[in-house]
């Protein structure tokens, strides 16, 4: 009974004190020592959003589900978006060529599957094909930007003309002849290889020798194309027919697919709207389009909080005995809807400024302190990124403000995990509040 009453004492004495506190202001009671008291203090720091441009992003390399884009598009919003792309073509495996071949069945073809927009399936894309003529690094680092003109031969292999709802539908696909003398050269190799037997030089059986044989080719789109497709298979094929024993036809393909094992290049020519922002919005879009920019004042929040930082820590008070713990640190940026069947971007990256070039060239995953990731709520219809581990790092440094860049971003999961995050390639666009309000509670004890 008397444990009892001690702890109900204890209790009292603990709510009259909460009581007498005040918001922004140090959480005690009167019946605890000072150096016991535990400062609870709240700030908000408001800031603006100005408009940014991504500009040159680095060039994507295939995925299991995306090549790259190709064609043209115009929007009024986002803007124009030209694209092509440089592809290299991974090895096929050892190719037999029996002598029952059945002449002028043997067929070297491109296998594609893609998809666009809803609004342009009607529309037609006029694709110019040419044949590389310098290699591409696998390791390279070419960006959307760059040139392609060195790379490529200007004779254009094959002019297709293509609607553009043979795409609408990811299971159909389209398949486009190559030149004869292209699928001669093909020929001629194989039979050499044969010829050599053991002593082949295993052109089709090694990646590097395969490439260095046919370098790849390079897609671009005619000037009277009208939309734009987002490529997710390309295969090259090799097939012929031949007689069985039986004196049956059979059909042999071989694929040789622009792979994870090869390269491909994604180049990308933007144009922006005249205006990217109202009095209220910045808008947010890509490919290679535009992001949000701020600045965080961080001296400001120092003063609102009342925080003091000494020799790399810091403290709710002048006396140095509180030190800082961040308990929340929420900025939500709300957001409104483009009117168009472009898609809103599922995730934003908070980045400080300085840091980006190389947390995308180092294939960096955010850290919650430099870098942060927020997906989008459609409840809320905004994106929260959450800057506890920041804070606590800046109030212990000097910094008196720090600027970010927010941009959309593409994440792949792994079993709920972020295993790769990487410039939002696909055509993807929203419209920030540029009012933003990072909100904040510390604690010191």
């Amino acid at each position: 009974m008397k444990k009892a009453l001690q702890i109900s004492w204890v209790l009292t004495i603990f709510l009259i004190g909460l009581i007498s506190c005040k918001d922004d202001e140090r959480f005690e009671n009167t019946a605890m020592p000072e150096s016991d008291a535990i400062h609870i203090k709240i700030a908000k720091e408001d800031m603006i959003g100005e408009p940014y441009i991504v500009g040159d992003i680095p060039a994507k390399s295939a995925s299991n589900s995306f090549i790259g884009l190709l064609g043209t598009y115009n929007h009024d919003v986002i803007g124009k978006i030209d694209a092509s792309i440089l592809s290299q073509f991974d090895k096929p495996g050892q190719i037999y060529y029996p002598n029952t071949v059945v002449e002028d069945s043997t067929k070297l073809y491109l296998y594609i599957k893609g998809k666009t927009l809803a609004e342009n399936q009607k529309k037609n894309i006029n694709i110019n094909i040419h044949e590389l003529t310098q290699s591409l690094d696998y390791k390279g680092d070419y960006t959307t930007g760059m040139d392609a003109t060195p790379f490529y031969n200007p004779s254009i292999l094959e002019k297709v003309t293509l609607v553009a709802d043979t795409f609408i539908n990811n299971n159909n696909n389209t398949t486009i002849s190559l030149p004869e003398d292209i699928k001669n050269k093909f020929v001629e190799e194989i039979k050499n290889e044969i010829s050599l037997g053991n002593n082949r030089k295993g052109t089709f059986e090694n990646t590097a020798l395969f490439n260095e044989f046919f370098k790849g080719l390079y897609f671009s789109f005619g000037d009277d194309s009208e939309t734009i497709i987002s490529i997710t298979q390309l295969d090259l094929h090799f097939s012929y027919q031949y007689k069985l024993s039986d004196g049956q036809l059979a059909t042999q393909t071989y694929a040789m697919p622009a792979s994870t094992f090869v390269k491909q290049i994604g180049l990308l020519k933007r144009t922006l709207p005249t205006s990217t922002s109202t009095d209220s919005t910045v808008l947010i879009c890509s490919p290679a389009g535009t992001g949000m920019e701020f600045s965080l004042s961080i001296e400001n929040l120092k003063n609102n909080l009342g925080i003091t930082t000494h020799e790399g820590k810091a403290y709710t008070n002048t006396d140095l005995t509180k030190k800082v713990a961040v308990n929340s640190a929420i900025l939500s940026i709300k957001s409104d809807s483009i009117n168009s069947t472009v898609s809103k971007p599922e995730y934003l990256l908070l980045i400080e400024k300085d840091k980006m070039e190389n947390f995308f060239k180092q294939s960096s995953l955010p850290n919650d302190i430099n870098s942060i990731l927020a997906p989008y709520n459609s409840t809320t219809k905004a994106y929260t990124f959450t800057l506890k581990q920041s804070l606590s790092q800046l109030f212990n440094s000097e910094l008196t403000s720090v600027s970010y860049v927010v941009i959309p971003v593409s994440v792949t999961l792994i079993n709920g995990r972020t295993s790769r995050v990487e410039h939002d390639y696909n055509m993807e666009a929203i419209q920030l509040n540029k009012k933003l309000t990072l909100s904040v509670v510390i604690s010191g004890f």
